[in-house]
């Protein structure tokens, strides 16, 4: 019995899942112009090119369910490599149930120390804040 209701909450948390990140739009807008100084920018740099690829973008459709506002950047330097795929870098702003890709894609090692100096750079020059969150 203890099975069954172990595979029934599993299967409950994957429709939850699948359910969020279906109510998440996508969208590309390169070169937004620099925003107005807000309280706080957090970056997040994900680095999934590699196993954990699976469950970073359900990861980033839940952060997108708060989403940046009035008062706070949430950023993403993503690397992330799929299956068949070759190796990507996306830079993303965190809206409201929305992932906007506003950068080109590139080919960035999330391990190199110029790759991360890079990420900060960008953050923080185009998203500036009061207060910068790693």
């Amino acid at each position: 019995m203890n099975r069954i209701v172990r595979l029934a909450w599993a299967c409950i948390a994957c429709a939850f899942c699948m359910s969020t990140w279906a109510q998440i739009e996508y969208t590309y807008a390169h070169n937004q112009p620099v925003t107005e100084e807000k309280e706080w920018t957090f970056l997040i740099y994900m680095a999934a090119d590699n196993d954990l690829y699976q469950f970073a973008w359900r990861n980033l459709a839940q952060a997108a369910e708060i989403g940046s506002n009035a008062n706070i950047n949430i950023l993403v330097h993503l690397d992330i490599k799929t299956p068949g795929k070759p190796k990507v870098t996306k830079r993303l702003l965190l809206e409201k149930n929305k992932i906007v890709q506003v950068a080109p894609d590139a080919c960035m090692d999330s391990g190199d120390e110029e790759t991360f100096t890079s990420a900060v750079l960008w953050a923080h020059k185009n998203y500036p804040s009061r207060r910068f969150a790693l």
